[in-house]
């Protein structure tokens, strides 16, 4: 019988039986107190920039109605090769211990960054020859105009318009693409 020195859940077996120990120099397992927990997503480097340590999360499991409150704890330096995001270490607290390891889950993060309030659709929002963003404005007369736009964050099919548009300027949100054909003619 092997007693461990803190309370706790064993999280990691890492002896097998029949293998040789040393007292005192062979880890056998690992203990954890899972009333708090790390859970870890990754981020897009469009949504990088609304994100800060200290920014509050929600922690979705998708059984039942159960949903975590959590606070952004580290963003990572370095961006995966492969899936093109950011690690994000979000801190949460779980009562019951009701969140496991391996565990899959929707994570909610807002961003307490200032914003312009300007939200325009995805759909709204074109390319360049130098892949910068741009809107069409109609004109008065029924004409349109290209109108260079800086993007901020995207929640959901809305990006927010740091730079370039105005409250009131009327844009086209569907079919600016036929636009963009026209005026290339």
């Amino acid at each position: 019988m092997l007693r461990s020195p803190i309370t706790g859940t064993v999280v990691e077996k890492l002896i097998s039986p029949g293998e040789l120990l040393t007292a005192g120099t062979t880890p056998c397992f690992t203990v954890a107190n899972l009333s708090r927990v790390w859970v870890m997503t990754q981020i897009f480097g469009s949504d990088l920039a609304a994100v800060k340590v200290g920014d509050p999360a929600e922690v979705e499991t998708g059984i039942a109605t159960n949903e975590f409150s959590g606070t952004v704890d580290n963003i990572s330096a370095l961006v995966n090769p492969d899936t093109r995001s950011v690690l994000v270490r979000v801190v949460v607290q779980n009562p019951g211990d009701f969140l496991k390891k391996q565990m899959y889950v929707s994570v909610k993060i807002q961003s307490r960054q200032e914003s312009t309030g300007l939200l325009v659709p995805v759909s709204a929002i074109l390319r360049d020859d130098e892949n910068l963003p741009f809107v069409y404005i109609a004109q008065t007369d029924g004409s349109f105009a290209r109108r260079q736009v800086s993007l901020g964050y995207r929640t959901g099919d809305q990006y927010d318009i740091t730079d370039g548009l105005q409250a009131g300027d009327r844009i086209v949100v569907e079919g600016a693409v036929f636009v963009q054909f026209m005026q290339n003619q």
